[in-house]
């Protein structure tokens, strides 16, 4: 998994400033229809994230046997207070109806009152491991507004008193 602040240009063009790509390596969960959760990164206290997309690149499947029965594979976004605050059972699995258009939610979280973590979870199925899925694309695009980064670079005002 990759997490990054994007460049100048793609957050004036995209509208988005932090990029997530998680890839059919990242998925490690051994045990039979069990979740995987990954902590993207820290949202600042005061921090507001101001949209969400989930964009499918590659849907996810177990192409080395290949299991077809392997048919559903969602992907939830959301913070540490809520796991499905942005997104909710999104299909990326190639043998289920996946996600063809990129999902979008403007809902605000924050300002955050408490640290907390931008999520991704994964959510198997009965008698399926993660860890199988060995080919699959997501990318979680994230506009991440931290107004004590902009305060905290500029210079302190002089009092005139």
């Amino acid at each position: 998994m990759t997490f990054k602040e994007l460049a100048l240009q793609e957050k004036a063009a995209l509208g988005v400033t932090h990029q997530a790509v998680l890839t059919a390596n990242d998925l490690t969960q051994a045990t039979a229809a069990a979740a995987q959760s990954f902590n993207l990164c820290a949202i600042p206290v005061g921090a507001i994230i101001a949209g969400v997309w989930l964009r499918l690149i590659t849907p996810f499947q177990d192409a080395a046997t290949p299991d077809t029965g392997f048919n559903s594979t969602t992907v939830d976004v959301g913070d540490t207070g809520s796991a499905t605050r942005f997104a909710t059972a999104q299909q990326v699995n190639a043998n289920g109806t996946f996600i063809t258009a990129p999902q979008y939610n403007a809902t605000a979280g924050g300002p955050y009152a408490a640290s907390q973590f931008l999520t991704v979870n994964f959510n198997s199925m009965a008698a399926k491991s993660l860890n199988k899925l060995n080919k699959g694309e997501v990318h979680v695009l994230v506009n991440l507004i931290d107004a004590k980064k902009l305060s905290d670079l500029q210079f302190p005002t002089p009092l005139t008193k």
